[in-house]
């Protein structure tokens, strides 16, 4: 029998983060069958977090595969994809974290919850296709996972309504707050790859044209950000031939590189801002583990 969800999982030389995430996806509330499926792009070995984790929740089906060579992250993604045996697809950066209600908030999101918030774990027949996602808060870090609690900085929800309509303009859903049912990848395919930073736009751009976006307005998503201003996306301006790839392909016209706190900063998207409930309570040992 498949599990419930599947959870894809991308790394490369994070061990102690990655150690703190798949800790956040194994606190999950609700019950659920859960499988890890991680793949290692090219970095060193996660052999030994990995085989600690499965010690540590034994319920948990974990499955993982290092790549000797770097494929990227979308590619790895699909490795990962190729290894789900799952129901549903959820996502998870090693960098992000999820918070207890994440996935019960998404499945309630998705109508996939009986009453009294037992779970209902798989499609109807012809149920219409969708995709759930949760708020996200931005959490600015400072300090290395592997030397303990790191120092939250600043904190700023990230949610947004219309995301049909905003799509078309920027990025709302979080990469890590998704939860889909697997089929749907029948409909539209994997990741693309040649999307590269914008392989996550691009996935629901596509999603949406054949699949409702159904939020769920809490902040169950913690969606980490250096302090030091070393992600990638802290740079828009690297991304912009990705950007304009990605316009070319969906039609978008000329569009600005941004990012995740840059949107919440943009006059111009203030309109589309939503109330929010933010959920975690501060304790930076979830960036951390040991």
């Amino acid at each position: 029998m498949s599990v419930a969800v599947s959870v894809l999982v991308a790394t490369y030389n994070r061990p102690q983060s990655l150690a703190a995430c798949l800790e956040s996806i194994a606190k999950q509330r609700g019950g659920w069958q859960l499988q890890v499926c991680v793949v290692n792009d090219g970095g060193t070995s996660i052999r030994h977090a990995v085989a600690a984790f499965a010690r540590r929740h034994p319920g948990v089906d974990v499955r993982w595969q290092d790549n000797p060579d770097r494929v990227g992250q979308v590619e790895a993604r699909n490795r990962a994809l190729e290894m789900a045996t799952g129901v549903y697809i959820a996502l998870c950066d090693d960098d992000d974290r999820w918070l207890p209600g994440h996935l019960e908030s998404l499945f309630a999101a998705a109508g996939k919850l009986w009453a009294g918030g037992a779970p209902h774990p798989l499609p109807e027949p012809g149920e219409d296709l969708w995709l759930a996602y949760t708020d996200t808060e931005l959490v600015w870090l400072d300090g290395d996972p592997a030397e303990g609690p790191r120092d939250v900085q600043r904190r700023r929800p990230f949610a947004w309504r219309d995301a049909a309509d905003l799509l078309r303009r920027c990025n709302p859903i979080a990469p890590s707050s998704v939860l889909y049912p697997r089929v749907l990848h029948d409909r539209i395919g994997g990741f693309d790859a040649r999307m590269s930073h914008y392989w996550d736009w691009d996935f629901w751009l596509r999603a949406s044209a054949v699949a409702s976006l159904r939020r769920a307005a809490r902040c169950e998503t913690l969606y980490g950000i250096s302090a030091a201003g070393d992600n990638l996306s802290s740079d828009p301006d690297r991304m912009r031939p990705y950007l304009e790839r990605l316009a070319r392909k969906h039609d978008l016209g000329k569009l600005e590189p941004s990012n995740f706190a840059r949107m919440t900063d943009d006059p111009a998207l203030t309109p589309y801002q939503a109330a929010t409930e933010v959920v975690w309570g501060g304790d930076p040992s979830i960036w951390s583990y040991g």
